[in-house]
């Protein structure tokens, strides 16, 4: 197709790699609100939902006017104004959970950044979070960083783009989709200088 563009993997099975979890402090504690993670999985599901049936139209997310992820779909869009309302009343919580031992607490307060409002803030944590030891974590930070690019720095997003080109190391299907997304989100800033370290991307 005439103006179309691509992103090409090649994978090199030799490859260790180097972005290994580095030791911090977690809790096991659970102190994420249980109304918090009902609304959660029933924005997901729903989400799924939509995606998965081609009759409901397209869901048209995108960042709206309060600089959270909201929807043009109707039941989404409720979703995400719940969400917003909901991530206000527990913030002194999230800089804890984040931390958490527990993989599902750590993806429940991710994706709730996508509702706080406040997107240099959840750029700079879901940013650590990109080479977590589980791939759903994974996913969610690489997913919020995709959705949230235009407030992305250019600086940022040099670093960003070795993150997502090492990411692709890793075999499973979220971890390369969700890189790639990334990636291309940040190649459309025109200000980018030649990314030196994708040795796995050739474009």
């Amino acid at each position: 197709m005439e103006g179309a563009s691509a992103l090409y993997v090649v994978e090199i099975s030799d490859l260790e790699n180097s972005d290994s979890i580095p030791d911090r402090y977690c809790s096991e504690v659970k102190v994420l609100p249980p109304e918090s993670v009902i609304l959660l999985e029933n924005w997901k599901l729903t989400l799924e939902k939509q995606l998965a049936s081609p009759e409901s139209g397209p869901i048209s997310e995108y960042i709206n006017d309060n600089h959270f992820l909201d929807y043009r779909h109707s039941e989404l869009h409720e979703f995400a104004l719940a969400l917003y309302r909901e991530i206000s009343l527990h913030m002194s919580r999230i800089d804890n959970q984040v931390a958490s031992c527990i993989s599902e607490e750590r993806e429940n307060v991710i994706n709730l950044l996508n509702f706080l409002g406040d997107p240099n803030r959840a750029i700079r944590i879901a940013e650590t979070y990109l080479a977590d030891e589980d791939a759903s974590v994974r996913n969610s930070a690489f997913r919020l960083l995709a959705s949230f690019s235009k407030y992305i720095t250019v600086r940022s997003s040099q670093h960003l783009l070795d993150l997502a080109c090492n990411n692709l190391r890793n075999t499973t299907f979220t971890d390369r989709n969700k890189s790639l997304v990334l990636i291309s989100e940040l190649l459309t800033k025109k200000t980018l200088q030649p990314i030196q370290s994708a040795n796995n991307v050739d474009s």
